[in-house]
This record gives structure tokens, sequence and C-alpha cells, in this order.
């Protein structure tokens, strides 16, 4: 359990070449609280969180970690902290940083810094410092959801990413399956259904298309995240 555990709480803090946002366009700060099932037993908790700072830049910040039973078996926990601003009405990266400590499990750390400059990322994983070419449309393991949400809104139905993740730019890809109404501890909300690979994520449509709900499946074992709390 604590290694699946583990892949979850990784995998959840993570969530999600794409067409630019537009100049009048702003993603408006929130935080959300989230209950993370396994099996359909709660094993952790999750926040994310996006503030708008004084110097212009923005945090995104993510924060999963074991409770209740689960929390006597790990003490695992993740923190994400993404750092960008506006440029020319997209959403530019500025620096990435990723941490898991608590279990068992070695500690483990990512960071990554985007030099728009040079155009490259300066990525470093597990000790090994990696460049990698750096354009529009690429972002870190965070920042791709906001666009993600805007675009949905948009009312596209697929969409195409760049990545920078564990050293390499990886592709990204998801589509609308459907909508459904998903009962989750917030209340029942209307949401937008999407799949990449075994992921199925839910967007609501009345909460600037927020994410409400995650699923995925793993052989047997089936990891879900239910929105439990959100401001504003």
């Amino acid at each position: 359990m604590e290694h699946t555990l583990s892949r979850f709480i990784y995998f959840t803090a993570l969530l999600l070449l794409c067409a630019p946002l537009q100049a009048e366009v702003q993603i408006q700060p929130f935080s959300a609280d989230y209950s993370v099932q396994y099996n359909g037993f709660k094993v952790g908790e999750m926040n994310q969180r996006l503030v708008a700072r004084d110097d212009g830049t923005y945090l995104m910040e993510t924060e999963a970690y074991a409770t209740g039973i689960a929390a006597l078996f790990t003490k695992d926990r993740v923190i994400e902290r993404s750092v960008w601003r506006y440029h020319e009405g997209n959403i530019r990266p500025i620096s990435y940083h990723y941490h898991y400590a608590g279990g068992r499990k070695k500690e483990l750390e990512e960071k990554l810094d985007f030099d728009w400059e040079a155009m490259q990322v300066t990525a470093l994983y597990k000790g090994r410092r990696s460049q990698l070419p750096l354009g529009p449309g690429v972002y870190d393991k965070q920042l791709y959801q906001l666009v993600l949400r805007h675009q949905v809104a948009q009312g596209l139905r697929e969409f195409h990413y760049k990545v920078a993740d564990r050293g390499k730019l990886r592709e990204y890809d998801f589509e609308v399956t459907g909508t459904d109404q998903v009962v989750t501890p917030f209340g029942k909300v209307n949401a937008v259904r999407l799949k990449k690979d075994d992921v199925d994520l839910w967007l609501a449509e009345d909460h600037n298309y927020l994410v409400v709900k995650l699923k995925k499946v793993d052989d047997d074992d089936e990891v879900t995240s239910y929105i439990s709390a959100k401001s504003p």
C-alpha cells in the first residue's frame, strides 16, 4: 500500500505545443482541497493554490500528504512550486521545484529553471543536470493544467502539451470524452470529462473549469481524488 500511495501522491501532485492564451484572459487565484482515495478508502489529502505576488509573478503550489490509517504506514509528503508570469498574454514559466520526502522511499527532488534569453531549460533530476530546448508551449508539470482549463473553456476538444518532466521533454495528450454530473464532498458539479491514457479527469463547468475529480487505474488498483473545498 505504501508504494501505491507514494506513486499516487506523486501522480496527483503532477495532475496535467498549445494555442496561446488570449491577452485579455487572466486566470484567477484560487485554493482547492482534495480528498485522495485508494480502492475506495481515504488515504491522503491535497491542497492546490494559485497566488498573485507583488512583483507581477504568480506562484502555483501543490502539497499532498498521507492521512488517516495510511499515515500509520507512511509519512509521504509531496510539495510542488511553480513560479510564472504573463508574457504577451501567455503563461511563461520561470522556475519549478518538486520535493518528495517522509516515507521509506529515498527523498526525491526535481528543479527546472527556464532561461528565455538562452531559450533553454536547465533540469536537475536525481542529481543529474540536463539542458532542454525551450520555446512557446513548453511548461512544467503544473502549469499546463492552467492552459488546459482555459482551452477547455474555449471549446477545444484535443490538447497537446510539451512538459519538462524528469530531465526530458514529454508529450502530454488529452481529449474530451463527454460530460458528467460528478458527486464530490464539495457537492454535485457539472463537469467536462477528459482522458489521458489510464487517467480520467473532470473539470467543473461552473467553477472556471477547476479540477474536481481525477481517477487513475493501475492493474486492479484505482486511485481517485475528489475536490472537498475551494475558495473563492
